[in-house]
């Protein structure tokens, strides 16, 4: 039996790790999406989707490959491992998650990260936080049980994959619209869209600029016409993004 040899982790002057092979965009910067090993990558098998995808790609769903038929962000859908990988080679220095909300039909959290200094942050760590929600609506089977265990979760994706710039949305993410067993808690998010309204009006942000945000980032649907028609967890985010700042970033 061969004796097992620890591999020391170096890294270099840029805060990258040596000997792994990195990818770079067009102005420089890490291109970390395309660090995600296709291993914890798939298309996106919601049987309302497959249907599309096929036309899209001219092929059956089974036959589809993601490198060779440049398969598009969109149409992509990443495991949490594939988070947990980035967010290792991208490295860190503290995470913390916090609770903002838990009861038996809804929880909500917040993830902070202080990722590690590279030349991308001018070699210096900075902090990077989101948040994420999890209820009946958006969860479906297994999460329902644990409804705290997937916002953690969900916190956790939202956090690397916005501090990444990463529109390839986790498997944690995706919702289950189907879902009739559980019908949502309409105080909470008429609560959660009155609060949302009336930052826009204070920040003068208007609904198109909301919309655009969300086409950006992958999340926009059409039945969504304005603060009311928004899941709990888009709310949620959105609320916190302009309380933080004056414009949505």
């Amino acid at each position: 039996m061969s004796e097992f040899k620890l591999k020391k982790l170096e890294i270099d002057d840029n805060g990258l790790i040596k000997n792994l092979k990195y990818h770079f965009t067009e102005e420089g910067l890490v291109d970390w999406k395309s660090m995600i090993p296709v291993k914890y990558l798939y298309i996106n098998n919601d049987i309302k989707n497959r249907a599309r995808i096929e036309k899209k790609y001219n092929k059956n769903y089974d036959q589809i490959d993601i490198i060779n038929d440049e398969v598009e962000d969109s149409d992509l859908v990443q495991l949490l491992a594939g988070v947990k990988f980035l967010l290792k080679i991208r490295r860190y220095l503290d995470i913390k998650y916090t609770i903002k909300e838990a009861n038996e039909n809804y929880a909500a959290v917040n993830c902070r990260i202080v990722f590690a200094p590279n030349f991308e942050s001018q070699n210096q760590p900075i902090a990077f936080e989101d948040n994420a929600c999890a209820h009946g609506n958006n969860t479906n089977g297994f999460g329902q049980k644990y409804l705290l265990e997937m916002a953690t979760n969900r916190a956790l994706c939202r956090c690397v994959r916005s501090f990444l710039s990463i529109n390839i949305v986790s498997k944690e993410e995706l919702q289950n619209e189907s879902n009739d067993n559980f019908k949502s808690n309409g105080a909470v998010e008429n609560k959660f869209a009155k609060v949302l309204s009336e930052l826009m009006v204070k920040k003068k942000i208007d609904w198109p600029k909301i919309a655009d945000k969300l086409k950006k980032e992958n999340l926009f649907k059409e039945q969504y016409t304005g603060p009311d028609t928004l899941p709990t967890d888009i709310l949620v985010d959105m609320i916190d993004r302009l309380k933080k700042a004056k414009d949505i970033v």
